[in-house]
Formats: structure tokens, C-alpha cells, sequence
């Protein structure tokens, strides 16, 4: 007796599609992770809204295409490699080189004692000004991030207290001093740069590297 092919019907096709992609919707994370997007030589702000073991939604300014390589490094000191796999207004979605750990890449691994909070610096060469107790100095700023900047080639040494930080085409920003040495300076904003106005100057404004 000859015995027909088994064809699912339609209902018993939708669930076998729902079991097949259970596991990987379990997986999936929903997270509001800044990072720094590095894409065809260059680099910028981007955004991870959610992220599983197989790749990632990236929100970034950025003009990316699918296939494009790209890097996403984390708090943490970690870097995500994959490509674009699509595109779409504003965001794209990622795929990863191989499977992450999602967990220690949110919260780091177990045996990771250098693991870290801080969220990684975009590199810069703009000129900007501080303004602190009726006196501006000028400064040269080396990256930044939402958080905080680097500053070198300061023109005078900064005091302890409040200064407010003027960077070409963005709003004036209050900060404080975490480090000193010499003519260099690391500041802490008492208030987080909007991520959408960071994320599109760095895409676009031409003060970025306006010291190259």
C-alpha cells in the first residue's frame, strides 16, 4: 500500500512555525543600551532597543545597507561584530558573526572583574570653550560620550565645582572634573546630552573633526 507524503494542513503548519521560533523569542531581550556603532571606517552613537543570542535592533543616524559589516562596542569593553541584515528608517537590524551570552553581555561575565559601567567614548577633535567663575577657557575635546568628554590642550587648568561646557552646534552642558593631569581633563555632565541630538551631531556636523 502506498502511503502519501505528509503535508501539514495550514492550522497544523502555524503551530509548528510558533514551536520552531519559541526557544529564539525566549531568548530575545529587551534592553535601551547606549552604544558606539563602527561602521566602514568611521564611527558614531547608536542605541541597542533589544538584542537575542543570534543579533540585535540598532537604532543609529548612520546610512547602512544590508551586508554592510559593523561593530557594536558596549559597556564593558564589549564588541559585538556582525552585518546588517535590514534596514529601515532610523534603526537596522543586526546579525551577529556567532552567538552571544546575552547575560554577560548586560551584565557582564562571572569571572570578568574588569567589567565595567561606563559607556564607550566617541572619538573627537573639536575646539570648545569652558566657562567657570566669569573665565573661558579654551580646550580642545578628544571624545564624549552622553555622560562625560576628554579634554586636552586646556588653555588654563580647571577649578573644583560647576562649569558650563560649550561645544560648536550642540546646547551649552554642565559638568564637574573627574580627573586631572597637566593640561588634560576628564568631565562628568551633571545632566546626560539628549541621545538623539549626540547621536545626529556626530553623524553629521562638521565641528566633529573640525581640528583634522
Amino acid at each position: 500500500m502506498s502511503v502519501e507524503p505528509f503535508s501539514p494542513q495550514p492550522s497544523e503548519a502555524a503551530s509548528f512555525s510558533v514551536d520552531r521560533r519559541a526557544p529564539e523569542t525566549k531568548r530575545l531581550v529587551t534592553t535601551l543600551l547606549v552604544g558606539r556603532l563602527l561602521f566602514a571606517g568611521t564611527d558614531g552613537l547608536c542605541r541597542v532597543r533589544n538584542i537575542s543570542t543570534g543579533g540585535a535592533r540598532i537604532e543609529t543616524p548612520a546610512t547602512l545597507a544590508p551586508g554592510d559589516p559593523v561593530q557594536v562596542e558596549l559597556r564593558g569593553d564589549i564588541v559585538l561584530a556582525g552585518h546588517v541584515r535590514w534596514t529601515g528608517p532610523g534603526v537596522v537590524g543586526m546579525e551577529f558573526v556567532q552567538p552571544i551570552d546575552t547575560d554577560a553581555v548586560l551584565h557582564g561575565a562571572q569571572s570578568d572583574t574588569d567589567w565595567h559601567q561606563r559607556m564607550p567614548r566617541i572619538t573627537t577633535q573639536c575646539p570648545v570653550t569652558v566657562r567657570q567663575h566669569g573665565r573661558i577657557v579654551h580646550a580642545d575635546m578628544l571624545d564624549i560620550n552622553p555622560r562625560g568628554a576628554r579634554l586636552a590642550n586646556l588653555q588654563w587648568p580647571l577649578a573644583e565645582g560647576l562649569f558650563t561646557l560649550n561645544i560648536p552646534q550642540l546646547e551649552p552642558v554642565e559638568g564637574t572634573i573627574r580627573w586631572c593631569d597637566n593640561d588634560m581633563a576628564g568631565i562628568q555632565f551633571t545632566k546626560p546630552i539628549l541621545y538623539s541630538a549626540l547621536a545626529e551631531w556626530l553623524q553629521s556636523s562638521p565641528t566633529r573633526f573640525a581640528l583634522r
